[in-house]
């Protein structure tokens, strides 16, 4: 994930032809609402960026382009697979849209910024060591099997099931409906086309 500078995309694209790359939505943000600024603009490119499916991803777009034609077309410039939910290949069990980690590290770097390479690379090297000996020192008096981040995406989507209605289709197929749309689930597949779960590697 980046954040579309200059001379990056080329050298991914010579250094890691087959990585899946992003654009952090922060930094595509800042830069639309540079010349599109505006509240309405800014729900519905996060709206936009958010959706798991195609549809609600017309939707937002198609918002944005009654408002401005520009702004639509700047943000079609953009390829969907860069930058929205909807368009992330399911090989990739993650849905970040923005590159907080790179921007943590890069914070926590600024102490090391300035000394030579190989002095800089052993900082890094012992900064990596001592943190995952934190890590590991706190896994101890960790009571449980699952940990918290994860009990609480289960707990939100126990909250989204319990106002979903269900009707079965096949044997193993089902139509979920939630607020406005229906999807469909098939159990034997583990696929739902919202395309939400999927993506963040959790089961139907």
């Amino acid at each position: 994930m980046s954040d579309r500078q200059k001379g990056l995309i080329d050298a991914f694209k010579t250094t890691i032809p087959n990585a899946d790359i992003r654009y952090c939505c922060r930094h595509i943000w800042t830069n639309f609402k540079g010349k599109f600024p505006g509240v309405v603009y800014k729900e519905h490119f996060w709206k936009a960026a958010r959706s798991s499916t195609v549809h609600h991803f017309n939707i937002h777009m198609a918002t944005i382009k009654e408002l401005n034609e520009d702004a639509f077309k700047y943000l079609s410039e953009i390829p969907a697979q860069h930058w929205s939910r909807h368009a992330f290949t399911s090989a990739r069990k993650s849905g970040m849209l923005l590159n907080n980690c790179c921007e943590s590290f890069n914070n926590v770097l600024r102490k090391a910024r300035s000394k030579p390479i190989l002095q800089l690379m052993e900082w890094i090297r012992r900064y990596v060591i001592q943190r995952c000996c934190a890590k590991r020192e706190g896994l101890k008096i960790f009571e449980g099997v699952i940990m918290p981040s994860v009990v609480k995406m289960v707990h939100m989507g126990l909250k989204e099931a319990s106002a979903m209605r269900i009707n079965q289709a096949y044997l193993n197929e089902f139509e979920v409906d939630h607020e406005d749309d229906t999807y469909v689930v098939n159990l034997e597949n583990r696929t739902c086309v919202c395309y939400k779960w999927t993506l963040m590697g959790i089961p139907c």
